[in-house]
C-alpha cells in the first residue's frame, strides 16, 4: 500500500485489527465447528430417536423447546450487547474525562472551572450507571426466560411420557430415559448466548480485517515490462558520455555487475588533489 494508508491510520490500530482478526478466525472455528454444529446434530439425532422410539408429541416438544430457547436467547443477547457497548463507551468517556482533568489541573484551577468539570464528570457517571443497569436488567430477563423455557420443555415432555406410561405404551424406565435425554440436551444450551455473542464479535473483527486486506493502493502499477538480466549487454564509451552497443557476444550471467573496461586516466603531479 502507498504511504497515504500508513499516514491516515495508526500502526497500533492496524496491528490490533490483524491480531483480533486472527483470533476471530480461531474462535469462529472453535465455536461453530467444535461446539455449535455438534449440538445441533445431537438435537436432531435425539429428536429422531424420541420420535421413532416414543412418540411424535415428545419430539415436537423438544423441537419447540430448542426453537423458543434459541429465539429468546438471540433476542435478549442482542439487547444486552447493545447496552454493553453503550456502557463501554460511557466508561471510556468517564476515564478520559478523569485523566484530562487530572493532567490539566492547573488550567482547570486557574480558570476556576472546577464546578463545571465536576458536573460534567457526574453526568457521565450517571449515564454509565444507567446503561450498566440496563445491561443487568436485560441479562436478568435473558436468564429468567431461559429458565422458563427449559422448565416448560421438561414439564411438557414428562407429562406426555407419563400419559404414555398410564396408557401402557411406555414404562417407568422410559420416563427416566426421557428425563436423562432432556437434561443432556439442555446442558449445552446454557452457553448458547455466549456462542451467539462470540460469533457476532468474530464477524465484526473479520469484517475489519477484510477491509484492510481489500484496501487498494492509490498507485497504479505500470504497464511497461521491466528489464531483466537477459536484456543486458556489453558497451563501450564513445567519448561523449554515451554507451555504444558492440553486440551480445558478452552476455552477463545472472547476478549482474557493472564494470569499466579500457578506461585511461592520468594524474598530474603539479595539480595535487590531497593536501
Amino acid at each position: 500500500l502507498d504511504s497515504s494508508f500508513h499516514v491516515q491510520r495508526q500502526t497500533g490500530g492496524v496491528i490490533n485489527t490483524v491480531e483480533r482478526g486472527i483470533r476471530a478466525i480461531l474462535t469462529f472455528f472453535r465455536t461453530s465447528v467444535l461446539t455449535l454444529i455438534p449440538t445441533i446434530v445431537e438435537w436432531a439425532l435425539v429428536c429422531g430417536f424420541v420420535a421413532t422410539k416414543f412418540s411424535l408429541g415428545i419430539a415436537a416438544v423438544l423441537v419447540a423447546t430448542f426453537v423458543c430457547y434459541s429465539l429468546w436467547t438471540v433476542h435478549w443477547t442482542q439487547i444486552s450487547t447493545q447496552q454493553r457497548k453503550k456502557a463501554n463507551e460511557k466508561d471510556i468517556q468517564v476515564s478520559s474525562k478523569l485523566a484530562d482533568s487530572l493532567l490539566n489541573y492547573e488550567t482547570v484551577v486557574l480558570s476556576g472551572n472546577e464546578g463545571a468539570e465536576l458536573r460534567s464528570y457526574n453526568k457521565l457517571l450517571r449515564e454509565y450507571q444507567h446503561f450498566s443497569l440496563q445491561n443487568v436488567y436485560s441479562s436478568a430477563c435473558l436468564n429468567a426466560g431461559q429458565g422458563a423455557v427449559i422448565a416448560a420443555g421438561i414439564t411438557g415432555s414428562l407429562i406426555l411420557t407419563v400419559m404414555g406410561c398410564f396408557g401402557g405404551k411406555m414404562s417407568v424406565g422410559d420416563i427416566v430415559l426421557v428425563q436423562s435425554l432432556l437434561l443432556q440436551l439442555l446442558e449445552p444450551l446454557q452457553f448458547l448466548g455466549w456462542y451467539y455473542s462470540s460469533l457476532k464479535n468474530c464477524f465484526v473483527d473479520l469484517e475489519a480485517l477484510l477491509k484492510i486486506l481489500h484496501q487498494k493502493s492509490s498507485l497504479v502499477d505500470g504497464s511497461l515490462r521491466l528489464p531483466s538480466h537477459q536484456d543486458a549487454h556489453k558497451g563501450s564509451g564513445n567519448g561523449n558520455g554515451d554507451i555504444g552497443d558492440i553486440g551480445d557476444e558478452g552476455e552477463l550471467p545472472p547476478g549482474l555487475a557493472v564494470a569499466l573496461e579500457g578506461c585511461e586516466y592520468a594524474y598530474q603531479s603539479d595539480r595535487p588533489i590531497l593536501k
